[in-house]
């Protein structure tokens, strides 16, 4: 089945009415209790909004301009 949308939401609700069926309340759960530590970094920016593009930024900071991921 596909769904086509004509236009993007406006609106809080739009959104997660459009995005209520990308998850389940079991994941939901999982993530709120994964065990983290104090220097973990979570990046979590919506999908197709940037991802790799801010894991780079964060990265840069983090290691003050270091682009070397090795």
């Amino acid at each position: 089945m596909t769904i086509v949308h004509n236009r993007r939401p406006t609106s809080l609700q739009e959104i997660e009415e459009r995005t209520k069926g990308m998850g389940t309340e079991e994941g939901r759960q999982v993530g709120l209790n994964f065990p983290l530590q104090p220097t973990d970094v979570v990046i979590t920016p919506y999908g197709k909004s940037g991802t790799t593009w801010l894991q780079q930024i964060v990265h840069g900071l983090r290691t003050r301009g270091d682009m070397d991921f090795d």
